[in-house]
């Protein structure tokens, strides 16, 4: 009997030890799959991250070479008319320089014998000229719907500088952006145009004006 039961013990222990190491098995595979996914998840943010990075940097520097170039224009024109202003200065102080000396004035002439005029001719009656015809203005033009803007932040790859030339060029809301083509997106944008994704723009626009419709 005590064999009996060391036997069922050792039965019993066997088969705990299997269910364990079953266990443990699935643990370290979910563990595993856990980790993976997090790995996953924060290398896509991490490109996320790192490709924002890139676009603003990108903005950051074509603003400064805008800049630049205007300074660069600015600086221009204050030399030129520096220039300018030198040469006139010049020009005048040699004008003053060479000015002669005024004769004197000759003596008075003797006056001109007096004429005795005619005798003015009768007044003749004019008529008065016809009244001018009086001008009717135009009726004043029916006042525009005024827009509301729409926050063009909402759409992945705009931020507040985007936003800001859109507004420039007159895009304030998700229907215009929508009807917009990429070369007018382009051409608003400038410098950084051809480094915007402005072809997912106008899609993401295009179902935001879908669904505010709805």
């Amino acid at each position: 009997r005590l064999k009996e039961q060391e036997t069922a013990r050792q039965a019993m222990a066997t088969e705990q030890r299997q269910w364990l190491k079953e266990q443990t098995d699935g643990v370290r595979r979910n563990t595993a799959t856990f980790l993976k996914d997090v790995g996953a998840a924060h290398q896509a943010m991490a490109t996320e991250q790192r490709q924002r990075l890139k676009e603003l940097e990108t903005a950051r520097q074509a603003m400064a070479t805008e800049q630049r170039k205007q300074l660069a224009a600015e600086r221009a024109d204050l030399e030129k008319a520096r220039h300018t202003w030198g040469n006139f200065n010049r020009l005048m102080q040699q004008r003053r320089a060479k000015k002669p000396t005024a004769p004197p004035p000759p003596p008075p002439a003797a006056p001109p014998p007096k004429k005795v005029a005619p005798p003015p001719p009768p007044p003749v009656e004019v008529a008065p000229p016809p009244p001018p015809p009086v001008e009717v203005a135009p009726p004043p033009p029916p006042a525009e719907k005024a827009i509301r803007p729409d926050d063009l932040t909402a759409i992945k790859g705009i931020g507040p500088g985007m936003q800001r030339r859109l507004n420039e060029a007159g895009i304030y809301t998700y229907a215009q952006l929508a009807r917009s083509t990429p070369e007018e997106l382009r051409r608003a944008l400038g410098e950084v145009g051809p480094l915007a994704k402005v072809e997912i723009w106008i899609g993401q626009a295009r179902k935001m004006t879908e669904s505010i419709k709805q």
